[in-house]
């Protein structure tokens, strides 16, 4: 039996169910794999094809121009630190001997000024904790604070804390009006029509094989083998697909904490 005799079209009417950026790299590899001199069709899908990909390809940049989730929580765990920061500064200096360390005095007061509850205001919502916090840069105003800070605590710590309040100001639409967020492409849309470019270069691709013979198969194989590779990855049992790396050794003479958060 001759290998058009035994071709089975079957496999590639239908291509496996992929995600999105699988499919964007079928995509390309049926594009490299494309026969030189490919008649009409596969050439006309091959083409649309490439105008899916890019397309498509656009769709996916959106989603890195867009701040994510993370930038809000980024903020906020800075903000967070800033707090923490000061305070334990203030409390650090607040250990000393007050009678042998006027100073020390002076930071405790300044603690139990600044943070009579300790730092629970760090685990409000967000709009929440601007709230307090603002109270907070508004009585350091007021009282005409900043300069006992910046001496017991440090001018850096406290430049850092109004650098981290101004942009949580920001974050929340408190200061400044939040930037709506742009609308995403619907990736969900951009698969299908990735799909189906994909399934149409393929079904042209069969209609060469059938109408063309031995030589057509060969051109096409290339352009199979990538189907067929993934339709396998598809397949497989999550224990057979890619596995993360194995941790590194510690380093010798290095000994392992336990983890946590630094003072």
């Amino acid at each position: 039996m001759s290998a058009i005799e035994s071709f089975d079209p079957a496999p590639y009417v239908r291509l496996p169910n992929l995600d999105l950026v699988s499919f964007v790299a079928l995509g390309h590899q049926l594009l490299t794999a494309q026969p030189q001199r490919p008649p009409a069709g596969v050439k006309a899908s091959g083409e649309q094809l490439t105008q899916t990909l890019t397309e498509v390809e656009a769709s996916l940049s959106e989603q890195f121009k867009i701040p994510s989730a993370l930038d809000s929580r980024n903020i906020d765990q800075e903000a967070d630190v800033s707090w923490g920061s000061l305070n334990r500064r203030l409390d650090a200096y607040a250990q000393l001997p007050h009678d042998r360390y006027p100073k020390a005095a002076r930071a405790q007061a300044l603690q139990k000024t600044l943070f009579p509850s300790g730092l629970a205001f760090l685990n409000l919502e967000y709009g929440a904790q601007w709230t307090e916090a603002e109270q907070r840069i508004k009585l350091i105003a007021k009282e005409k604070l900043k300069a006992d800070i910046e001496e017991l605590a440090g001018a850096d710590f406290y430049a850092e804390l109004l650098r981290c309040h101004s942009a949580y100001g920001e974050l929340v639409g408190a200061t400044k009006i939040k930037t709506q967020k742009s609308k995403l492409p619907d990736l969900r849309i951009q698969r299908n029509k990735l799909q189906q470019a994909l399934t149409t270069h393929s079904i042209q691709l069969v209609a060469m094989v059938l109408s063309g013979g031995e030589s057509a198969l060969k051109a096409a194989q290339p352009s199979f083998a990538a189907i067929d590779a993934y339709r396998e990855k598809a397949q497989a049992s999550p224990a057979d697909k890619k596995s993360p790396p194995e941790p590194a050794a510690p380093l010798q003479g290095v000994v392992e904490d336990g983890g946590g958060t630094p003072a």
